[in-house]
């Protein structure tokens, strides 16, 4: 009541001494117009804070755990693993596109995000997708499904490379090539030891652009993470294998001695059999170059290497 009176009077001695008149006391409790006008503003402010107080209060929009795709004859449903509230269309490639290009599936994808923000995966066949999802990385959408014969695929969507606002730190998951270009055809600066530390600046699908150890290039994105947890503990874990094998070379075992006993060995008569190959494995790098070995065995036993 108080703070009522001595803002009354306050108002009314302001508004005298900008008319220039002695201050008016009026009897009663009515506000004059001016403490009307003063204490509607606190009201509105009130309310203003009320209001900011329920849209804080306001539930987040719950992201879609599923995206749907409709076909012409069925509805295809990926899973969102992203962060994002995502819409999917398919558009059907033209008859001429097909005849002109035999390998090109029938659909086009697009992916648009609430913002506007569209994603484009080209040549694709939904209908044939087995548990497809969506999963983000550095700014990019990949769809990995597994296709009619029980392999796993990544499919990336057709973008121009972008640079990060702010650079992400991602450790090296096994030793890799770092690339001068995104390509796995482009030449590699140099082998990236399990645990590098690498700043990621941006990218284009597929690879992520890198600088560290005084170079800067590209990493295939599967190679890369942001878990340092994980590889700390990758480390930990060949750190004591290593120290295992060590202890086992060291140890010293006093040997078994036997005498040694010699026999004539039977004489064979020596053929001309030719020697011919029986079987050969590839076995891939892991760096995701597409190169690799063969390793051959041959009739006679023996084992040979071939590179590709």
């Amino acid at each position: 009541m108080k703070n009522k009176a001595l803002k009354r009077v306050l108002i009314v001695m302001t508004a005298a001494a900008l008319g220039g008149s002695s201050p008016a006391v009026w009897a009663g409790d009515e506000p004059s117009a001016a403490e009307a006008l003063s204490e509607n503003a606190e009201t509105k402010e009130n309310a203003g804070t009320d209001t900011a107080l329920e849209t804080d209060s306001v539930e987040e929009v719950k992201i879609p755990a599923e995206v749907k795709i409709s076909l012409e004859t069925e509805e295809i449903v990926l899973k969102n693993n992203t962060d994002k509230l995502l819409t999917a269309a398919c558009k059907k490639n033209s008859e001429k596109e097909q005849k002109e290009d035999t390998q090109r599936n029938e659909w086009e994808l697009l992916v648009t995000e609430a913002d506007g923000k569209e994603h484009i995966f080209e040549n694709v066949a939904p209908d044939k997708w087995q548990e497809p999802s969506l999963s983000e990385e550095y700014g990019f959408l990949y769809i990995k499904y597994t296709d009619e014969s029980g392999k796993e695929q990544e499919l990336l969507e057709t973008s121009d490379e972008i640079m990060l606002e702010e650079a992400l730190t991602v450790y090296t998951i096994t030793s890799v090539n770092v690339r001068k270009e995104g390509s796995k055809e482009s030449q590699s600066l140099k082998v990236a030891d399990p645990g590098t530390e690498w700043k990621v600046v941006g990218g284009i699908p597929g690879w992520v652009k890198v600088e560290g150890d005084s170079i800067e290039g590209y990493i295939f994105h599967n190679y890369v993470t942001q878990d340092k947890e994980k590889i700390d503990e990758m480390l930990r874990r060949k750190e004591e294998e290593a120290v295992a094998a060590q202890s086992q070379q060291t140890t010293y075992e006093e040997p078994t001695y036997y005498e040694p006993t010699y026999q004539e060995p039977a004489y064979q008569e020596p053929t001309q059999e030719e020697v011919y190959e029986v079987s050969r494995q590839a076995f891939d790098d892991c760096d995701g170059s597409g190169h690799g070995y063969y390793e051959i065995t041959y009739s006679d036993g023996s084992v040979g290497y071939e590179e590709y």
